[in-house]
């Protein structure tokens, strides 16, 4: 369970930084304005404080379930890199909560196509 909750922060974090470089370079949600290195610095961080959550802690009460778990870890994943990015990104909540769903999403997603 440890090696593939490993690979899967490895690969996560790949995604989400991929997805990020591009909103940025895109200019989606003022990110132009924020460094490159402080934006990817808070991102790993956030994944580091929720990928343990999503699967040591939430998956113990809610694997009987595969779609509840995944709407409810998702929105609470989502949710929790929202309030770290208003808060040390500076960005609006709103503008925070979609950046952190987009990347969300298509880790999710990507994850689905792969796995």
């Amino acid at each position: 369970m440890i090696e593939m909750f490993l690979v899967a922060l490895v690969l996560t974090i790949i995604i989400e930084t991929w997805v990020l470089i591009v909103l940025r370079e895109l200019e989606f949600f003022d990110l132009q304005k924020i460094r490159l290195d402080r934006i990817l610095f808070v991102w790993v961080f956030a994944s580091f404080a929720t990928l343990p959550y999503l699967w040591f802690v939430w998956s113990y009460f809610l694997w009987h379930n595969y779609v509840l778990y995944t709407l409810v870890w998702e929105l609470l994943v989502v949710l929790l890199e929202a309030i770290i990015f208003y808060y040390v990104l500076d960005l609006k909540f709103t503008k925070a909560f979609l950046l952190s769903f987009i990347v969300n999403f298509v880790s999710w997603f990507v994850w689905i196509l792969v796995f």
